[in-house]
């Protein structure tokens, strides 16, 4: 399993992208399907850099395990306050007009959309969030 750390700052968010991308780039992932994880956990990262946190500053982890012929799992982990994405994610009104929408969400409903699962933990300290997707292989 890979792992990296980076600083929960939005300047920090290529590097952490750029990561995820060289990791996946040895997994033999069809195309597509990376497209549609870098998006999702981009997704993601922007929202644990302004949340987790508030004012203060903090750590991400990032973790990458790929089960051959079957899927990739991406863990990102961080030590700010609770919050569980897979009980927000999937409400959001996307037909809904820009008056009558919430702020907020549709950054956890699209990395719902484009990842085939994702997992909540918290171990009394830390959120880790566990982000699969499954993969066909390039021939």
């Amino acid at each position: 399993m890979n792992k990296a750390t980076f600083s929960a700052q939005l300047d920090a968010l290529p590097q952490m992208l750029a990561w995820i991308c060289n990791a996946l780039s040895s997994s033999h992932v069809e195309i597509g399907s990376l497209y549609k994880i870098e998006l999702a956990v981009e997704e993601i990262l922007v929202n644990v850099i302004h949340y987790a946190y508030g004012p203060k500053s903090g750590l991400i982890e990032m973790s990458l395990k790929v089960e051959p012929r079957s899927h990739i799992e991406i863990g990102i982990r961080d030590w700010g306050v609770p919050f569980n994405p897979c009980l927000q994610g999937p409400n959001v009104n996307v037909n809904a007009s820009m008056e009558e929408r919430k702020e907020g969400g549709l950054g956890i409903f699209l990395a719902h959309q484009l990842l085939d699962d994702i997992l909540y933990e918290w171990d009394g300290t830390s959120n880790l969030l566990i982000l699969i997707k499954h993969f066909s292989q390039k021939p």
